[in-house]
């Protein structure tokens, strides 16, 4: 009795995660047929003002991207070839590097700029509590807000440093991947 009842229960485990996995698969699949959708439509659009010869080929083109599936970079390399679709992908991965370089960047100038901001919240308090414009307990409320701040300033940092480590560490993979 006790094994039957483990039984339908891993079956039954079993079964809803199987059903995640394949909702999950289909949403995946639902956005690589729209981006597929939209390269045979910019191919039929090419097609309009080609040649016979380059309709053919064209015709062709849309066929095999109609019958190809997958998510491997080699997959959908559209009209590249060999030497030209790897350095095409090595474009590709520099450009992406630059990105996160670049937003790194503009999150360290926020978390300065946020870092002052903070320091000034610190100094207009104890500047209004001197002057008597605020009580204890509403400096001491105001305080707590300030810290909460501070305190996710100090997490975004670390957020910063780690995306910075994984960056660095694509970098060099991309750098050591040179001939």
């Amino acid at each position: 009795m006790k094994n039957l009842k483990k039984l339908v229960f891993t079956v039954f485990v079993l079964f809803f995660s199987m059903s995640i996995a394949t909702a999950q698969e289909q949403k995946k699949s639902e956005k690589q047929k729209e981006k597929m959708d939209k390269k045979i439509e910019m191919m039929e659009k090419k097609m309009e003002n080609a040649s016979p010869e380059e309709k053919q080929q064209i015709r062709e083109k849309i066929e095999a991207y109609k019958k190809e599936t997958g998510n491997a970079y080699g997959k959908n390399k559209g009209d590249l070839e060999g030497k030209e679709f790897g350095q095409a992908r090595a474009a590709e991965a520099k450009e992406k590097l630059q990105q996160a370089y670049f937003e790194i960047e503009e999150s360290n100038e926020k978390i300065k700029k946020s870092k002052i901001e903070i320091q000034q919240a610190y100094e207009r308090l104890d500047a209004a509590v001197k002057s008597n414009e605020l009580t204890q307990a509403q400096a001491d409320e105001k305080r707590k807000k300030i810290d909460k701040a501070k305190q996710e300033l100090v997490e975004a940092q670390e957020a910063l440093k780690r995306k910075r480590e994984v960056v660095e560490e694509h970098k060099a993979k991309l750098l050591n991947n040179k001939p």
